[in-house]
């Protein structure tokens, strides 16, 4: 995971410095160390016992509090989070074609995992038998190993293995806010609404982030919707499964995170729209209206048996705020659940982002200044400085000025690097409007452009163009499923 979050970075980037080991990396190296050597030595010898001692406090390090680290192989790169690993240093190939031979897409790692559970994965990893052949062997090796802290999942099918359940990414967006559309507009109208639906999107847009670790973070940073509450719950979604992909859930609790985070403004819609949209400051009888919301949601979600408790909890404690100075007021204070913490990170966010009838949108650089001012009083501090640090010093979607002169649109963050971040280029030098805008990588040495990087952000009205529109191009370009 990364590490504990400092403070807030200034728009003009410093000079880059060798960057301190990745903690996860290292934690994936010495696990590396531990299958090439259980393949030369039992497993007493002294020497396993060593690389699993050094394995287990290097994951120790990269948990840093949390729950579980997972890593992703995906297309034969390792991933965690939304970001792809080794990309400055050779990567374990030997592992990664152990996992591929075993047909194993996701390793979880959960806080507590033993030294013995390590050694376990490690074995099960280097079998050349045959008696183990998939990941489901490999799960039942687990398991008759008593190796609670430890989970594997298969590979993800690819789209020419089932080509019916493939949607090319902006479909997908388009399907999902049609669904959280029509879930809004029946709770309106007192109809049964389609909480299935909300679920069976967010699980296609998780299986969807598992190819493309990225997807959910670029669909966020997209606008040009007028019903400001229905779309404003499918962006909040799509930033909570960026975020808990970030923290290392697994994909049942980023599915019931994301239904979470779709449905939790549903208790709006008892709310007047002329008191939505109302430009002005609301009356006290107005406020009393809007702050109902919450626990008026809880209610309607109830409802429906077939949803995970953990929805209409999200939707009853998303406003209270982590030092309980928002609403609804409880009587007894108790620890409010982490998805509900996420999804109010999430909500402040892309309200910020977001044209609201009484204010402009704030650039996502502005938004992030402004809820690390929030931390401590409506959210929480350490979740604040976690999502700060996967958006980068510069989120997708800031419209940026270049050292060359050109102006670019950043469209993806660069962990290793984050004052390098992948960009597209609108404008030439001069400012002109290029016909064909250009991706470029910062952080890449090899396009014949080494030396440039960005000099400042700008705000879209002055850079003259809308930066939604670049992010929406760029995600189709580089999200569509691979053709049969």
């Amino acid at each position: 995971m990364p590490p504990e979050p400092e403070g807030l970075a200034v728009a003009d980037p410093p000079v880059h410095e060798a960057a301190p080991p990745d903690p996860v990396e290292e934690t994936v190296l010495a696990l590396t160390r531990v299958w090439s050597d259980v393949r030369l030595y039992p497993v007493t010898h002294p020497v396993i016992a060593e690389r699993l001692a050094e394995a287990q406090t290097l994951l120790e390090s990269a948990l840093d509090g949390r729950p579980a680290l997972t890593i992703k192989n995906v297309d034969g790169d390792l991933v965690y989070g939304a970001r792809r690993l080794f990309r400055s240093r050779p990567r374990p190939a030997g592992l990664i074609a152990a996992l591929n031979r075993l047909s194993i897409g996701c390793v979880t790692l959960t806080r507590g995992a033993t030294a013995e559970e390590l050694s376990s994965l490690c074995r099960a990893l280097a079998e050349d038998s045959g008696d183990l052949s998939d990941s489901a062997a490999v799960r039942r090796y687990l398991e008759e190993h008593a190796a609670q802290h430890v989970e594997v999942d298969g590979l993800m099918l690819r789209p020419d293995d089932e080509p019916a359940e493939q949607l090319p990414v902006m479909q997908l967006y388009d399907s999902t806010m049609d669904v959280a559309r029509q879930v809004m507009q029946s709770a309106r109208l007192g109809q049964r609404m389609d909480v299935a639906g909300a679920q069976s999107v967010t699980s296609k847009m998780v299986a969807e982030m598992t190819q493309h670790p990225s997807t959910a973070l670029g669909l966020a940073s997209l606008r040009g919707h007028d019903e400001y509450t229905f779309a404003h719950s499918v962006h909040a979604a799509l930033l909570c499964l960026a975020f808990g992909d970030f923290l290392g859930m697994n994909e049942e609790e980023l599915t019931h995170l994301g239904t979470a985070a779709m449905l939790h403004d549903v208790g709006k819609a008892a709310v007047p729209i002329e008191v939505l949209r109302k430009p002005a400051k609301l009356s006290e009888v107005e406020w009393d209206q809007m702050t109902r919301h919450p626990w008026q949601g809880a209610l309607m979600l109830l409802e429906y048996e077939n949803l995970p408790p953990i929805v209409p909890l999200v939707a009853f404690e998303h406003h209270i705020g982590c030092s309980y100075s928002g609403y609804p007021k409880v009587a007894h204070r108790r620890e409010l659940s982490l998805p509900s913490l996420i999804v109010s990170l999430a909500d402040v966010y892309d309200a910020l982002t977001t044209h609201r009838p009484y204010r402009p949108p704030l650039s996502p650089d502005q938004a992030v200044a402004e809820i690390m001012k929030m931390a401590d009083t409506q959210l929480d501090p350490r979740l604040v400085g976690w999502f700060r640090d996967m958006l980068g010093v510069y989120p997708p979607g800031t419209c940026v000025v270049l050292s060359s002169g050109e102006l670019a649109v950043v469209c993806q963050t660069n962990h290793d690097q984050p004052e390098r971040p992948e960009v597209v280029i609108v404008t030439d030098a001069a400012g002109a409007p290029l016909q064909r805008p250009s991706d470029a990588d910062l952080a890449a040495t090899g396009d014949g452009r080494p030396g440039r990087t960005i000099v400042r952000a700008v705000p879209a009205v002055e850079a003259g163009l809308d930066p939604f529109q670049v992010m929406a191009a760029w995600v189709e370009r580089h999200h569509l499923p691979a053709k049969t």
